[in-house]
């Protein structure tokens, strides 16, 4: 469905002087499919790769399309919506792969550098979340305004730079938060084929539970 609607919003889209939503309605597409054939044929670093970078590219690009490159805003369609029924339907498989993922990056106990009590690598992906995927974002922008005629120093103004930053860190936050929320009792994971089947074990109430998973 999500699929069907980006090609839909493709070919209703104006191309005359609004490079950027089309772009961006692709990338919604290209996610949508990319994790279809990671599933079906069980390519699982493909399919991670999706649930925990997709879901925060797409996510923090919408909100600045929206409300960041209001010279060429996204389109306000049914598109967001199949996006997070998705991801709220899939919302505890994908919460436990984004917790395993985490996890492994807060693993301090093989001499890897540490700050603030937390692994480097951990610290970095919190920062690429949060201000990172809108730094990206606008890289792509900015070439793309550009192109269709809008000034590059209108573009790169402070207040459209700390706009930026400010809906970026939002984003960011707000998909950290929302797995956070799904997976703050989880303590481990067994797989016996990867992200397909297993063993979750969490804690609730003081006592630890487990359940397969299917």
């Amino acid at each position: 469905m999500a699929i069907m609607t980006s090609l839909h919003t493709l070919f209703t889209l104006s191309y005359s002087s609004h490079t950027f939503p089309p772009i961006f309605v692709l990338f919604h597409m290209l996610f949508h499919l990319s994790h279809l054939v990671a599933h079906l044929f069980g390519v699982i670093s493909l399919e991670r790769f999706c649930i925990v970078y997709g879901t925060s590219i797409y996510w923090t690009g919408w909100l600045i399309g929206m409300f960041v490159f209001r010279s060429e805003r996204i389109p306000l369609d049914f598109t967001v919506v199949a996006f997070w029924l998705l991801v709220l339907e899939r919302r505890n498989a994908w919460g436990l792969v984004v917790w395993e993922f985490v996890s492994q990056l807060e693993d301090i106990a093989h001499n890897q550098a540490v700050a603030f009590g937390n692994s480097i690598r951990l610290i970095a992906f919190r920062i690429w979340c949060i201000f990172g995927v809108g730094s990206a974002w606008a890289l792509v922008y900015l070439p793309l305004a550009v192109r269709d005629g809008f000034v590059l120093a209108s573009l790169l103004s402070p207040t459209n730079v700390i706009r930026l930053f400010f809906v970026s860190a939002v984003g960011g936050l707000g998909m950290i938060c929302f797995w956070s929320f799904w997976t703050f009792q989880y303590r481990g994971v067994v797989w016996q084929r990867e992200m397909r089947k297993g063993i979750a074990v969490w804690c609730s109430d003081g006592i630890a539970r487990a359940a397969d998973i299917m």
